[in-house]
């Protein structure tokens, strides 16, 4: 009987101090330490809450013991069970809860018809245990002895009311109606908003500068783990996706024919942990339209009822590239992929047709273009072999020339060489040797030469034949004679004469002195005389 009226001379001494208290210097009321406190001498902080949660409330201020709700965790057990968790603690703002059942934050109020929670029965309450630990529920006028009390107050993420703590006693205070736990509204995953930009990076460097406008109608989708939202870029090149929570997602664009990605490819993985932007640059890309046609009039020009040609290889050549392609039964080769320059086409000529349009073309590109190229049956030429006709005569006048009376020499060797070919034929009975059935090209003709004859028109005779030359040549040769060199003499002496070989003396080989008169003679310098007997005559001074 002396506990209970102990009891409540503790709660009535409290609320009327309460009473006196003018908020908001909470730390002014004081401490409960009655048995309906949930923790003995209530706690003024955080950081006070925080170690009676780990250490326990301790014994009251008459000297009792605390019981099990108050040791280390015990009343942590509660405050768990319904709802109240110390990562919460941070939120806490300083409120008060009125005896009428409001709750308050400065002057606004931010609920009303709360309960409040002891370990005393005080009626009208209800009794909820949480484990061991029998906990009762009740207005604030029936426990309350004075009209307010300081408390930690925590606000849901919209503002709205989740539970306070009156810092005297340590009791929770909810506005659940059931009053067996708290109903907080947990803050919704924090979301985040992406913004991919397209441009056209004329310059294809991989860089947006000034002068590259944005494209719109670019679609790009964002996924991640069921995640997969699509969007398509705006007048401003830009498409923004939003509700993104945390975590890595993998960002794609749509790949578009002749444009080609010039920031490290077509699909990109973000980090998503706050707004961000990231741009995606592209490049237009074109093409050469190669078209081969039949130009049956062989005027350079594609014109009605003239059809394409399948099967004829082009080229294209620049900016790094080298590409071959064959046309199709439309007589098309579509060059694609191509960046903005210039490019040398080439046609692969094929036997048969001949080209009326020119094999090659360089052009620029940027925009795409289209080349026609013309072809025509190329006309049949019949090649005429060569042939060539020697005539070996005797020339006996050595000028070179066939003249009345010279005879033609039989049996006469030449060798023809050139062109894959090495032959050796001899003048018939006529003084003729015929080559012929010979290809187009470069020929040597060379004659052997017999012992006791010179050759008086070239006897290593070269030239070129195309096209069916018909050549015919007269080779003349001339027996060759004695010569006799004079020596050098002074006036009035005789003249020795000496048979030679070679243009060389023959020593002791004097077959004739002949006496001159030189009177006549006036010339200081040598003077050869060839005579048709090849005698020489040297005069001096």
């Amino acid at each position: 009987m002396k506990k209970v009226l102990k009891s409540l001379f503790g709660i009535l001494v409290t609320a009327l101090i309460a009473t006196t208290v003018i908020f908001p210097a909470f730390a002014a009321e004081p401490r409960d330490y009655d048995s309906n406190a949930i923790i003995y001498g209530g706690t003024y902080s955080v950081s006070e809450l925080q170690d009676r949660l780990n250490n326990g409330s301790g014994p009251n201020s008459a000297g009792g013991v605390y019981g099990n709700w108050q040791a280390p965790n015990g009343v942590r057990t509660f405050y768990n069970g319904i709802g109240i968790y110390d990562s919460q603690f941070g939120s806490f703002v300083d409120g008060t809860v009125k005896k009428n059942g409001t709750v308050w934050v400065g002057n606004t109020q931010i609920a009303s018809g709360v309960f409040s929670s002891g370990r005393t029965n005080i009626n009208p309450s209800t009794l909820v245990n949480y484990g061991p630990i029998p906990i009762y529920w009740r207005e604030p006028k029936y426990s309350f002895a004075s009209d307010s009390l300081s408390a930690f107050v925590y606000r849901n993420f919209d503002g709205s009311f989740g539970y306070a703590i009156v810092k005297s006693c340590g009791n929770a205070v909810t506005n659940n109606t059931l009053k067996a736990n708290i109903v907080t509204k947990p803050a919704p995953e924090q979301t985040f908003s992406l913004a991919a930009k397209k441009y056209n990076d004329i310059n294809h460097n991989g860089s947006k500068q000034d002068g590259e406008k944005m494209i719109e109608g670019w679609k790009f989708t964002i996924s991640r783990n069921g995640v997969n939202k699509s969007g398509t870029t705006g007048p401003h090149g830009t498409v923004v996706f939003k509700g993104l929570k945390k975590g890595t997602y993998k960002l794609t664009e749509e790949h578009k024919a002749d444009w080609k990605n010039t920031t490290g490819g077509e699909a990109k993985n973000i980090d998503i942990a706050s707004d961000q932007t990231i741009w995606f640059g592209n490049t237009q890309l074109y093409r050469i339209v190669v078209r081969k046609f039949d130009d049956k009039n062989a005027n350079g020009q594609k014109d009605a009822g003239e059809n394409y040609l399948k099967g004829f290889k082009f080229t294209v050549r620049g900016n790094g590239i080298s590409k071959s392609l064959t046309t199709g039964s439309d007589g098309v080769a579509q060059f694609t992929g191509l960046m903005k320059g210039s490019y040398k086409i080439t046609e692969t000529q094929q036997s048969g047709w001949t080209s009326t349009t020119g094999l090659s073309k360089t052009i620029n590109i940027g925009p795409s273009k289209t080349i026609n190229f013309g072809n025509s049956i190329a006309p049949k030429v019949t090649i005429t072999k060569n042939k060539i006709t020697i005539i070996k005569f005797h020339d006996r006048n050595a000028d070179g020339d066939v003249d009345g009376g010279e005879e033609v020499l039989p049996n006469w060797e030449f060798t023809l060489t050139g062109n894959r070919v090495n032959l050796k034929k001899k003048t018939d009975a006529n003084g003729v040797v015929i080559f012929d059935n010979l290809e187009n090209g470069s020929y040597n003709i060379k004659e052997t030469l017999t012992t006791g004859w010179e050759n008086t028109s070239g006897d290593n005779i070269m030239m070129d034949l195309s096209n069916g030359d018909q050549v015919t040549l007269h080779v003349g040769n001339n027996e060759s004679q004695e010569e006799i060199l004079g020596a050098e003499i002074e006036r009035g002496e005789v003249l020795a004469a000496a048979t030679t070989k070679g243009g060389l003396p023959q020593a002791g080989a004097e077959e004739a002195a002949v006496a001159f008169s030189l009177t006549s003679f006036a010339t200081s310098m040598l003077y050869w005389f060839r005579s048709k007997k090849a005698i020489f005559l040297a005069l001096k001074k």
